[in-house]
């Protein structure tokens, strides 16, 4: 196993892009403002590809009704060589995968949303702004506070 670390890497591709600017002008981790960019750019791509569109299989029609959820949360880690590839392991990381599932969308009343934890938004600096606190409890963990920015 490598070492030890306390900073979740960027995991998300898109923020890497120019639609970032703050992510590419040199910052290692995305914030709100990188995260609200991704979506938007999201959106316009999706309502390009629907312009373009000919099939009317099942999915197709379906994709219009496509959105995005971020989760965002910090904590330590060990990266871990798996297969010729590297992964994250730890109770943090579990954790992380855990917030995939929440209440965040009954709570706003939207399907697109940027789930912040209280550990992300300490260590990003992510101020409240118009953002509703939530907590979710997961069996063997205790409750975890995060705050919810609707996206859209």
């Amino acid at each position: 196993m490598a070492g030890v670390s306390s900073a979740l890497p960027v995991g998300a591709e898109a923020c890497r892009r120019p639609a970032c600017g703050r992510h590419a002008a040199g910052r290692s981790t995305p914030d709100a403002h990188c995260v609200a960019a991704c979506y938007a750019s999201f959106r316009d791509q999706l309502a390009g590809a629907e312009q373009v569109w000919t099939s009317r299989c099942d999915a197709c029609s379906r994709v219009e009704g496509l959105d995005l959820k971020f989760v965002l949360h910090a904590g330590s880690y060990v990266v871990q060589p798996v297969g010729g590839g590297r992964e994250l392991v730890g109770p943090e990381v579990v954790m992380a995968h855990r917030l995939l599932k929440n209440h965040a969308a009954e709570l706003i009343g939207r399907s697109a949303y940027a789930l912040i934890t209280e550990a992300a938004a300490a260590r990003l600096a992510v101020p409240p702004g118009a953002a509703v606190e939530l907590t979710e409890t997961y069996d063997h963990y205790p409750s975890i506070a995060a705050r919810v920015h609707a996206l859209g």
